[in-house]
């Protein structure tokens, strides 16, 4: 089971800890600014304050999802798709986001110049990335959580444990989204500043390592999404071993 904030031993949900996401914001911080410590992501901070994320209303919801016996589902009417089926999804989507990610035509060489004096980033240079990094996000805000919620109806249809799991994930989902949301839309923030640093830094090749940069920081935002999916299904996957 991969490493997520949860009470339940095995509880998926985002984890905002030694993800590749914070490892590369930390990189993009240490180059910035050469020779000072970098401050902690904000992802160290949301792991903190994670309960100051949850209203009490989030808590006893919560709470009811841990102790209270999940509903009963009668034989074989659940109608839950195979493990099988739902691992070829996940599998397909994240390919399919991967794909979009790589093949973004702003990535293209020659697609963009360097038009601006040393130490800026003219809104006109950095637009098109903007853009794109927020096209990318919306795609991917649109295709995971449905498939989500097919792994956590597939885990309420199974044994009381995966039910309670379930229930688990639909409130940790629920109490989070929003935060989760406003905490992603602002990984676009840093475009200007990490086009200045790369140009300034006399790299022939900074360019194509920018671009680089941008589709590493959408891939490690995939990631980041996908791993309470990743979660679900390596439930699914023990109870059906």
């Amino acid at each position: 089971m991969r490493s997520t904030i949860g009470t339940a031993p095995g509880a998926p949900h985002i984890p905002f800890n030694s993800t590749p996401l914070r490892r590369l914001l930390a990189g993009w911080t240490a180059e910035a600014r050469p020779g000072r410590v970098p401050p902690a992501p904000a992802d160290d901070a949301v792991a903190e304050r994670l309960g100051q994320w949850l209203a009490w209303t989030d808590a006893v919801d919560l709470s009811a999802a841990l102790v209270q016996p999940p509903a009963p589902v009668a034989d074989g009417a659940t109608g839950a798709p195979p493990v099988a089926v739902l691992a070829q999804a996940l599998t397909r989507l994240q390919a399919d986001m991967t794909r979009q990610i790589t093949t973004d035509p702003v990535y293209l060489p020659g697609q963009a110049s360097a038009t601006t004096a040393p130490g800026l980033a003219g809104e006109d240079e950095v637009a098109p990335y903007r853009r794109a990094a927020q096209a990318r996000q919306r795609a991917m805000a649109a295709a995971v959580p449905p498939l989500r919620a097919r792994l956590r109806a597939a885990l309420a249809a199974g044994s009381p444990a995966q039910a309670r799991l379930a229930a688990l994930d639909a409130t940790l989902e629920a109490a989070l989204a929003g935060r989760e949301r406003s905490l992603l839309a602002g990984l676009v923030a840093p475009l200007a500043q990490r086009l200045r640093t790369l140009r300034d830094s006399g790299d022939p090749g900074w360019r194509l390592r920018f671009h680089q940069d941008q589709q590493q920081l959408l891939l490690a935002e995939l990631d980041l999404r996908l791993q309470p999916l990743h979660g679900l299904l390596d439930a699914l996957r023990q109870e059906a071993a």
